[in-house]
């Protein structure tokens, strides 16, 4: 470590949390701390100077039997998610062998009537049958009635990430200052989960809740019951009540890339994004937010078109969108869900810090890596890459093969990287992204 550590007293989870992070051993900051984050942080104590071997050995040993127990408890996981898929399978399969069973009795008992009589019986023609839609066939049910898990194709630990992430409600405004504002996750979840059984909630209610300051508060529920109870307009305005008066709840977001897209679109006028909306069939009630991925001043003279951003709370509309494109300036464009990638530092061009959070004093360019802030390079066309040391890319290239290989690690770290949709309901949206091309 370069940046040299200062005499701190830590006494509770945010001190600790506040010191690891002002001293980039826990990185990103403001991230929900977890088991690899935490044993990764301990490898880095362990390599601090003057750290004696026997106490570095000691931190080590107690990271290794951390990652040990991650690895356990991600088994337990997959083997959970593979019963309850095993189950789910067994079930289904009864219902259309109850079905198949039904059915045949009725063909048998048709056919000893159609012999005792000797006057066969008409069929049904099929505008009869199309003049009755309501009709419906015992014990038939559709994949979307019967499915509670993903489907079977699925990847066992992001099924279970999943599960754990639509279990999982956000709640922001609460007051920093307040009471409630300064407990950490423990005692929040003992509050919360007092407020639910006053308000006559009965059983498990919430089971974590991760403070993550300004930027809300994390609740875990136990199960899909609590989740129902806690979502019904009632309850949550009670509960928000209770909590603080301006607590509300912060929807998920699913972003999307719309590829070149001609820069005489403007995301900010409120004509165009109408018009976006009436051609998309995009419902109003859709919360949708619009942006250049770069910043039109940032773009050259030249440059015609550029990457739109757009984010909407709803998962289907964005499915929507990746299968079948986006009509924009009335042209159609294709779309692919944004990715998780790494994070690099444009100030220091190193990884896992955003260059607000850096400790570096100094700049380092991104074109040829010497001190100096990016845009104020006086030779951007002379390119010196500051993670590989090679003069053929710069920092920022996508080709870079110590960010291909970050990118590899990101995507083993998220392997929701690998779907094309946003997971739901149906078993088309976990369906993996077509391989690149050669």
């Amino acid at each position: 470590m370069k940046t040299m550590l200062k005499k701190e007293d830590v006494h509770n989870a945010n001190d600790g949390r506040r010191f690891l992070e002002k001293n980039l051993l826990l990185c990103p900051a403001g991230e929900p701390p977890t088991i690899t984050s935490l044993s990764y942080c301990l490898h880095q104590v362990s390599e601090m100077k003057d750290i004696k071997p026997p106490i570095a050995n000691a931190v080590r040993a107690v990271a290794y039997m951390m990652e040990e127990m991650e690895e356990n408890t991600v088994n337990e996981l997959v083997r959970d998610a593979v019963i309850s898929q095993t189950n789910e399978l067994a079930q289904d399969v009864k219902c259309l062998v109850e079905d198949a069973k039904e059915k045949i009795s009725d063909h048998i008992k048709t056919m000893l009537n159609q012999l005792t009589t000797l006057i066969p019986a008409p069929a049904p023609s099929s505008s009869e049958i199309s003049s009755n839609p309501q009709t419906t066939f015992p014990g038939r049910r559709t994949y979307a009635d019967v499915l509670i898990n993903p489907p079977s194709h699925a990847n066992p630990r992001l099924a279970a990430r999943e599960g754990i992430r639509a279990r999982q409600i956000m709640l922001e405004g609460i007051d920093q200052s307040s009471k409630i504002g300064m407990m950490n996750g423990l005692e929040l979840k003992v509050e919360f989960n007092k407020i639910m059984e006053g308000l006559g909630y009965k059983g498990k209610g919430i089971c974590l809740v991760t403070n993550l300051g300004n930027r809300g508060t994390l609740i875990e529920m136990e199960n899909d019951h609590a989740l129902n109870w806690l979502k019904k307009t009632d309850n949550s305005f009670a509960f928000r009540v209770e909590i603080g008066p301006d607590v509300m709840v912060k929807q998920r977001t699913h972003s999307i890339i719309a590829f070149n897209v001609p820069l005489t679109f403007d995301p900010d006028n409120t004509n165009h994004i109408a018009e976006f909306r009436e051609v998309n069939n995009v419902d109003q009630d859709t919360n949708l937010t619009l942006r250049w991925l770069k910043p039109p001043l940032r773009c050259t003279q030249e440059q015609k078109t550029a990457h739109l951003l757009l984010t909407s709370t709803e998962a289907t509309e964005a499915n929507r969108a990746i299968s079948e494109g986006l009509l924009i300036c009335g042209r159609r464009f294709r779309v692919e869900k944004m990715k998780k990638e790494p994070t690099r530092c444009l100030k220091c061009q190193e990884w896992n810090h955003l260059a607000r959070e850096c400790t570096t004093i100094t700049d380092k360019c991104g074109n040829c890596a010497k001190d100096h802030r990016t845009e104020q390079c006086p030779h951007p066309d002379c390119y010196f890459c500051a993670l590989c040391n090679s003069t053929s890319h710069a920092s920022w290239s996508r080709k870079c093969p110590t960010y291909l290989k970050k990118v590899d690690e990101c995507d083993a770290r998220n392997p929701e990287n690998a779907l094309q949709f946003f997971p739901t309901k149906e078993p088309w949206t976990w369906s993996k992204r077509d391989p690149p091309k050669a």
